[in-house]
């Protein structure tokens, strides 16, 4: 018998716009095991079901700590709903 897979939606999700202070494990991407703040440009609460609830799949910019751009570059990371603020939520 197989395991079922229960698609579970994250129970908490930022909005589009806002910036994250991610600490090293609230946030996973590659093997990057650092702090990162990041502009949110989108949430796919779609593609995040699969987490047990508590992973959000977000793209993003990285921005400093003044608030500019890094690099430029959009990146999709998965972000720990722990590390959501309520007034960060969509």
């Amino acid at each position: 018998m197989r395991d079922r897979v229960t698609a579970t939606p994250p129970w908490r999700v930022p909005r589009a716009g806002v910036i994250l202070d991610l600490e090293p494990d609230r946030w996973r991407y590659a093997n990057e095991p650092r702090a990162l703040r990041l502009l949110v440009t989108t949430v796919r609460p779609d593609v995040s079901l699969y987490y047990g609830g508590n992973w959000v799949w977000v793209r993003g910019i990285e921005v400093d700590r003044a608030g500019w751009i890094v690099d430029g570059e959009e990146r999709g990371v998965l972000v720990h709903v722990d590390a959501i603020r309520d007034d960060d939520r969509g």
